[in-house]
Order: C-alpha cells, then sequence, then structure tokens
C-alpha cells in the first residue's frame, strides 16, 4: 500500500479528501500517478493516531531517542476487493518473531541515506533478522522508551528500510498456521548522518502484537 497525496499541505487535519491510498500496484512511474494492474485507489476518511504517541527527546538541542507508541489506523471511504487477486489481508496474530529469525520488510523508500537516487518505481523487499529487545542497543540509551513496544532489526547488508518506507510492514512466517502475520510496522532508526537507512544500524519497528488490544478496541467500536 502507498500513499498518494494530491495536496501540499497534507499534514492539515481537514485534508484528507486529497490523500489516497494506492493497493495492489506493482509501480510508480512518477509520484502522482500509479501502474496498479489490477489494484485500485482508495480515499481516506480518518486517520486514528495512538493517543500515547510522543517523540521522546533530551537535551536543549534537542537529541532524538526515539517514538513512542508510533502507530496508527487509517480508515477508507470504501472496502477493499480481497478477489481481485492481487490484494490480500496480512494477518494479526498473537505471534513474536524470535531473535535471529528472518522476516521481510518492503515499501517504495529512497534507495540511498542521502536519498538522491530517484524514487522506486517498484515495490523493493528484503528479509531481515530480528534482533533481541533486551538488546542495549535496541533502546538507544532512552529510559523514557519502552523496548515492549518495539521490534528491532539490523541489516547485515547494504540496504535497509529509508525514509519513505515509514509505517511499512514487517512481515513474518507462521508456520503452524502457514500464513505470514503482521509483526511491525517500519517507525525510525539511527543510521549515518541521523538517518535510518545504513547497513549495520539497528532499525525499529512498532510492535504491532503489542497494540492489539487497542487496534481491536477502535476496529470493535467502529463496527458497533
Amino acid at each position: 500500500m502507498r500513499t498518494v497525496c494530491r495536496n501540499s499541505d497534507v499534514n492539515h487535519p481537514t485534508q484528507l479528501d486529497h490523500i489516497f491510498v494506492s493497493v495492489g500496484a506493482s509501480s510508480f512511474p512518477k509520484p502522482s500517478s500509479a501502474n496498479t494492474g489490477c489494484g485500485s485507489f482508495r480515499k481516506v476518511s480518518r486517520v486514528i493516531i495512538n493517543p500515547d504517541a510522543a517523540f521522546i527527546t533530551k537535551g536543549d538541542s534537542p537529541e532524538f531517542l526515539g517514538i513512542a507508541n508510533d502507530l496508527a489506523l487509517i480508515e477508507l471511504e470504501e472496502p477493499l476487493d480481497l478477489d481481485m487477486g492481487c490484494i490480500c489481508a496480512i494477518c494479526l496474530l498473537d505471534e513474536r518473531p524470535a531473535a535471529g529469525e528472518e522476516c521481510i520488510i518492503s515499501g517504495y523508500g529512497c534507495q540511498d541515506a542521502e536519498c538522491q537516487s530517484p524514487p522506486p518505481h517498484s515495490l523493493s523487499w528484503m528479509k531481515v533478522p530480528i534482533v533481541a529487545k533486551n538488546d542495549d542497543r535496541c533502546q538507544h540509551g532512552s529510559t523514557q522508551l519502552s523496548t515492549d513496544s518495539l521490534v528491532c532489526i539490523e541489516s547485515t547488508t547494504d540496504q535497509d528500510a529509508c525514509q519513505g518506507d515509514s509505517g511499512g510492514p514487517l512481515s513474518c512466517y507462521e508456520k503452524s498456521t502457514e500464513k505470514f502475520y503482521l509483526a511491525g510496522a517500519t517507525s525510525y532508526g539511527f543510521g549515518g548522518n541521523g538517518r535510518s537507512c545504513a547497513a549495520g544500524q539497528l532499525a525499529r519497528y512498532t510492535d504491532v502484537i503489542y497494540f492489539l488490544d487497542w487496534i481491536r478496541s477502535v476496529i470493535g467500536n467502529d463496527q458497533n
């Protein structure tokens, strides 16, 4: 899924009528359009941000330490057609990937830390290993940031999630059910020049399983 903004003031809450998502798209020849194949566009009717979401900083500068509870839900004006063949739902399971397990990240973000290369026209993906929550590097020196709500991964190649990949899925495979489940959502990192896409650096993902109760409460309230 990719967000396509049709208005420069995308941060203003009254501009939701100009924000679209493209689902099932295979390529994006330019930022304002998509070759969706059997995919489709949907207008966004509502964005529900976790009420505890916050930037964690220290000092007068201030120094960025992380983002707590970095999660939002997007409500579409029309439901998706899951019978189209190129769109499918990913499971929400009460499962967490183990340290060392390989999961998959994907997105349409920058191809280098400085975002000098043109944005990719097709979806990029790679396998990444999960880092233990009690690894000191995961917390990045902040006692205000609980690793309970994070999934950390470490790229061992010259590739990683980057600017433009935020919110993208960390997908893991559950062998007993033979299904992929959503373990995390791309949040932030501490790569080269303060960016999040450098090899050998840890990237932080919001632990979706940690927020399952909140997600279900929002979905349940909407269904009633």
